[in-house]
């Protein structure tokens, strides 16, 4: 019986009882959860190697209970999939809830990962990360105002058992993966391209709503991206193992090229298409269905070798986005505007002044002197253009 109490009393502590890194940081939130037990408010039970904390608590006790400190919130999934304006709504019906009842909105239970050897006061939210950013500003606006919520807690030993624990939940509870990451810092990476993303790519027609990325919602079509295609490529590319600069020139690099080749876009990409994402400087939407299989191979080896500064490796990726287009140019075919037969655009002769290049070698003599058959300006001698 003695030994049966004393495997009851077990605590977060024991998670890593048996594991040589025990000398490693522990969590600040750790003593905080036994705590709650100890208080009765909280419940545990151990399975394997994870601790599970349910029960019920105030968010004043979540926020401050570390020393005095306030605990810090991040979630699982990218932040930038938040939407604000769920949040401004939720906080607008428990401010009306306070003003007519007297008590906040009943808030569910909200689902943590605590990663045991992280030094730092991180609750990890698996699933409620819109409840718990209107919990944040309502506790900030009246602090003196109970704020009950339930919650469960999962404590793991490392970085990896979060992510199978986030996964094992996706199972059950299916959302987009493509939402979530296999670390901090591969969120925090996605968070900052996405961010810039938005950014360089500003037309607001371009970026369309997503609402909860739940399988049954269809992605916008090509070339429209959304918070989740973006995100996609970002994953089925591999470019979150690189530093964010040199994962942006990948993705620049891969812009100019499906700009200036058509051919890359992938099956079925139209004229139509190809004339929207010119309006938004932007055709990163056609990398879907393993399009980024073809892509990348013709690219500059350079951008994946994580060598050189910033401007070497755009300079690089310049000059090979101008090969890539020469090259396409040269194999192209085109009509003589004369006798229309087919010929390779690097053999038909240039239009002077005009500069249009149009006629081909039997006839560019006997279109001196005549209109240019594009835009009806006179031409007074014609030349051959060499691509290299």
């Amino acid at each position: 019986m003695a030994s049966r109490r004393k495997r009851d009393r077990k605590g977060s502590d024991d998670l890593s009882e048996d594991d040589p890194s025990s000398s490693a940081p522990k969590s600040p939130l750790l003593p905080v959860l036994d705590a709650g037990v100890a208080e009765k408010y909280l419940v545990h039970r151990q399975l394997g190697r994870t601790m599970t904390y349910v029960g019920f608590t105030e968010w004043k006790h979540m926020a401050t209970a570390v020393e005095g400190n306030s605990a810090s919130f991040e979630s699982m999934a990218s932040n930038r999939l938040i939407n604000q304006g769920v949040v401004l709504e939720r906080i607008a019906l428990n401010e009306e809830s306070l003003k007519r009842c007297g008590t906040y909105m009943d808030f569910g239970t909200v689902i943590f990962i605590v990663v045991s050897c992280d030094p730092r006061a991180v609750y990890r939210i698996m699933d409620g990360q819109h409840r718990v950013r209107t919990m944040q500003e309502l506790f900030r606006r009246r602090p003196e105002t109970p704020l009950p919520f339930s919650l469960q807690v999962s404590v793991v030993p490392d970085e990896a058992a979060a992510h199978a624990e986030l996964m094992h939940f996706q199972v059950h509870h299916p959302a987009d993966p493509r939402a979530f990451f296999g670390n901090q810092k591969e969120r925090e990476g996605a968070d900052a391209l996405l961010a810039r993303a938005r950014q360089h790519f500003e037309h607001v027609s371009l970026w369309k709503e997503h609402a909860s990325g739940r399988f049954g919602r269809a992605d916008p079509v090509r070339p429209y991206l959304s918070d989740y295609v973006f995100l996609g490529l970002l994953q089925e590319a591999q470019l979150l193992d690189m530093r964010v600069d040199a994962a942006w020139e990948v993705l620049l690099s891969a812009n100019r090229l499906l700009k200036e080749s058509p051919a890359c876009r992938g099956k079925n990409a139209t004229d139509a298409m190809g004339d929207k994402a010119g309006k938004y400087q932007c055709y990163l939407g056609f990398l879907r269905e393993g399009l980024w299989r073809e892509v990348r191979p013709k690219l500059p080896a350079v951008l994946f070798q994580g060598v050189g500064s910033a401007s070497d490796v755009a300079a690089a990726a310049a000059a090979a986005a101008e090969a890539a287009v020469a090259a396409a140019a040269a194999a192209a075919l085109s009509e003589c505007c004369v006798c229309f037969e087919k010929n390779l655009v690097k053999d038909l002769y240039a239009l002077v002044p005009c500069g249009h290049r149009c006629v081909c070698a039997r006839h560019a003599a006997d279109a001196v002197g005549r209109a240019c058959p594009l835009c009806r300006k006179k031409a007074t001698s014609v030349m051959r253009i060499y691509d290299s």
